[in-house]
């Protein structure tokens, strides 16, 4: 009988969900139950620095308004300080 074949997009899919479970559990453990799997993403891209929205909706490839969206909610929690700025003079 011949193996099916499991595609490369299956396995990335399944790698992706594995790790995005492990961060999801050990923020619970460490007290951070309410981040999201899209907070989780947005803090990875953030990359520890100061980021505006717009370099962020670029790099995770969704809209501004998403970013803004999801940014704010993490502000809310406080998970993440929202800081003007020093480019941006709006």
């Amino acid at each position: 009988m011949a193996k099916e074949k499991t595609y490369l997009r299956t396995l990335l899919l399944q790698r992706t969900n594995w790790f995005e479970e492990r961060i999801l559990e050990r923020a619970r453990g460490h007290g951070y139950a309410k981040v999201t799997p899209a907070m989780a993403r947005l803090f990875g891209f953030m990359g520890g620095q100061p980021t505006g929205l717009s370099e962020l909706a670029r790099r995770m490839g969704v809209s501004r308004q998403a970013v803004h969206k999801l940014g704010n909610e993490a502000v809310a929690l406080g998970l993440i300080e929202s800081v003007p700025s020093p480019e941006d003079a709006r």
